[in-house]
């Protein structure tokens, strides 16, 4: 009557809704650390150094962060087998169901030798030899991993079109009372005549305010040209973008067939109708490039991803003519991780961003089965390896159409998250072998 109570006690063990709680939670964590590590990366790395190089980089960086963590629960929760511990495994995943009591029986008999070979006692730990040939492996993988999606990224940034080159300059400049602390010197004026001097290019200039004002129409730069800020009033971003996009829809200003805005502030300001500004600026072929000053903003860092130009931010204006100069003169260039500004073959970069990231997930994927093998596993290799699959395949749809959407959820956020799912299973499947084997949370 105990051993059918006791057995009916570990059955449902199996599904107590507290391992799913541990599952989500374990997701969640990893994802947004990974998330937050890798994007800060992406952010320094983009622009900066050979872009096939950072994404190869990137994704290296997640696979360390996911195995680190990996690892680390495997041998503190001792569920990481020797070499020859695979097929232990398995042979036992495939027997517990039909003759749980007795394999329970079997295990607690040979639980002094097993632990002499562990060196751990009854903590079920794993010696350094056990752990040597799955670290091996797993940088082996890794840094084919590495080399897979910078390749990939290389092929992604082949062909005729690898940007669009801007045909004006729009200078649109906070001109609110904050300004007169943050660029007390009035420095981004002569920022915009040492930047102008040099270009060929025609560019106009507007301040703003709560109100937008326009300084200077269209056209090429002349020693001569003034404008002066002042410094007063709120802060509208979102007000001023739509006023000088009315402007060039309405022919007011012709700034070309793909102008960009430069857009410099110092201050937050409502975010309401910026999926409208997007849309109107992909419409119209206009990006835009945001400096902030002097924390980080979020709505600068939306419009310049979702538009195809940079968001740079500083806290101070020391360097400030280099910093527009940088913002006004960059180059959109697609990677497989942002979203993509092409005039032309946009379908076939669709179905080629779509097909390198399966590829990578696939792989992804066979890696977590190999390593998978190497743990007492209460969830067979085989099906983490196509629940990560099919995880991966629908971050690589969604990627794609979110980074081409207006949504302000950046892409890459439920991209990491998806992939870093099998960390959640690893919890689950060492929780049902601990009850299986009648262990404690410890064993």
């Amino acid at each position: 009557m105990n051993r059918n109570s006791r057995s009916g006690r570990a059955s449902s063990g199996d599904t107590n809704p507290i391992l799913i709680i541990a599952f989500i939670l374990i997701t969640v964590v990893l994802g947004i650390i990974c998330f937050f590590i890798t994007e800060l990366f992406y952010n320094a790395a983009v622009g900066n150094m050979w872009r096939p190089l950072a994404i190869g980089l990137y994704f290296l960086i997640f696979g360390i962060i996911y195995f680190v963590a990996f690892f680390l629960i495997s041998i503190f929760s001792g569920s990481l087998n020797s070499g020859g511990g695979r097929g232990r495994s398995s042979a036992s995943a495939k027997t517990a169901s039909r003759t749980s009591q007795r394999r329970r029986t079997q295990t607690n008999r040979v639980t002094p030798r097993s632990s002499g070979r562990g060196g751990r006692g009854g903590r079920g730990g794993s010696s350094s030899s056990d752990l040597m040939v799955p670290i091996l492996i797993t940088a082996g993988v890794a840094v084919a991993f590495f080399g897979i999606s910078l390749l990939f990224e290389f092929l992604y940034e082949l062909g005729k079109e690898k940007s669009i080159e801007s045909s004006s300059y729009i200078f649109v400049i906070d001109d609110s009372g904050s300004m007169a602390t943050t660029d007390p010197q009035n420095k981004r004026v002569r920022a915009i005549h040492d930047i102008m001097e040099d270009s060929d290019r025609e560019y106009a200039v507007y301040s703003f305010t709560s109100v937008l004002t326009q300084l200077k129409d269209m056209s090429t730069y002349s020693p001569n040209d003034h404008f002066e800020f002042s410094s007063w009033g709120n802060t509208d971003i979102i007000g001023a973008l739509s006023g000088v996009l009315d402007d060039l829809e309405s022919g007011r200003l012709d700034g070309g067939d793909n102008p960009r805005i430069l857009l410099l502030s110092d201050g937050q300001s409502s975010e309401f109708g910026k999926s409208k500004i997007v849309e109107r600026c992909r419409d119209e072929g206009v990006s835009i490039s945001t400096v902030s000053f002097p924390d980080s903003n979020h709505l600068l860092r939306y419009l310049a991803e979702k538009t195809g130009g940079i968001y740079i931010d500083s806290s101070d204006t020391v360097k400030l003519y280099e910093i527009m100069e940088e913002a006004v003169t960059y180059s959109t260039a697609r990677d497989l991780l942002s979203s993509r500004f092409v005039s032309q073959d946009d379908g076939v970069y669709a179905f080629l961003r779509i097909l390198f990231l399966v590829i990578l997930g696939v792989v992804w994927s066979g890696f977590k089965f190999f390593i998978s093998s190497n743990t007492e596993s209460g969830i067979p290799s085989l099906v983490i390896f196509i629940v990560s699959a099919v995880l991966c395949i629908i971050a690589a749809v969604f990627m794609e159409v979110s980074s081409q959407a207006y949504s302000s959820i950046t892409p890459r956020f439920l991209f990491v998250l998806l992939w870093a799912l099998s960390l959640g299973q690893l919890v689950i499947q060492t929780a049902r072998r601990r009850r299986r084997t009648g262990g404690s949370s410890l064993s």
